[in-house]
């Protein structure tokens, strides 16, 4: 499901672009709208916890001005994709400032409404098959599944370990968040899954990593962990 926000400060706009998409796109979508800078800001990090994929903003607002409006929204969703919208054609350079995915001038043709819908539809499935989102605390965060090292499960927290080092821990259960990552993630012992691309050697019942640490294989997992992994590097040659 695409998941579309429109805000600007006319309800007619508003009612209008929502009208469009309805006519326009045929895929699973939702649409979210506001009318409030204050409430659409608060919203989306509070109630949506990051989980809008565009957000179709206008420039030209009576109170504020939507390019620092989106300047604000990026930094706390960062992969939220902005589409502009503005009846004044001067700002095309200006648009650039705040990194858009699309930019339309009204009166907003629906061929070009419906060619920005799929290329935004587009990227957001390839940033999701190459991304884990995870919830932390209110927010969503998406980490690079490339970045990860591996994942450990204790009781009800999952540490989420990248290739710095760094941890994340979540609120998550392993099985649900191995549906989300890709087949070089095995599942070495019930506790863990190692993302295989970081690992140096296969000792039998650990594997060591190219950081130096060692992820336990369980007894039960043995043998089919072994015979993925050899899998995994035949894959490789």
């Amino acid at each position: 499901m695409l998941k579309i926000g429109i805000y600007d400060d006319d309800a007619q706009m508003v009612q209008s672009l929502t009208r469009m998409i309805d006519k326009v796109w045929d895929s699973d979508y939702r649409i979210y709208t506001w009318l409030n800078v204050t409430e659409m800001e608060s919203c989306l990090v509070d109630d949506l916890r990051g989980e809008l994929d565009v957000l179709f903003l206008d420039i030209q607002l009576k109170d504020t001005n939507g390019i620092a409006v989106a300047k604000r929204i990026a930094e706390r969703c960062p992969y939220l994709k902005i589409v502009y919208f503005t009846g004044y054609i001067e700002y095309c350079q200006s648009i650039f400032d705040g990194k858009p995915s699309g930019f339309l001038l009204k009166p907003i043709e629906a061929d070009r409404l419906r060619s920005t819908l799929e290329r935004v539809a587009e990227e957001v499935e390839q940033e999701r098959k190459s991304c884990l989102d995870v919830q932390v605390q209110k927010h969503m965060l998406r980490i690079l599944t490339k970045d990860i090292q591996y994942l450990e499960s204790e009781k009800r927290i999952v540490r989420i370990v990248t290739r710095e080092s760094d941890a994340v821990e979540v609120y998550q259960k392993l099985n649900a968040l191995a549906e989300q990552l890709p087949d070089n993630f095995l599942r070495c012992h019930q506790s863990f899954l190692v993302n295989l691309d970081y690992v140096r050697r296969f000792e039998g019942d650990h594997f060591e990593l190219y950081s130096g640490e060692e992820i336990p294989v369980s007894k039960q997992r043995k043998k089919a962990t072994r015979e993925s992994f050899f899998r995994y590097i035949e894959g490789q040659l």
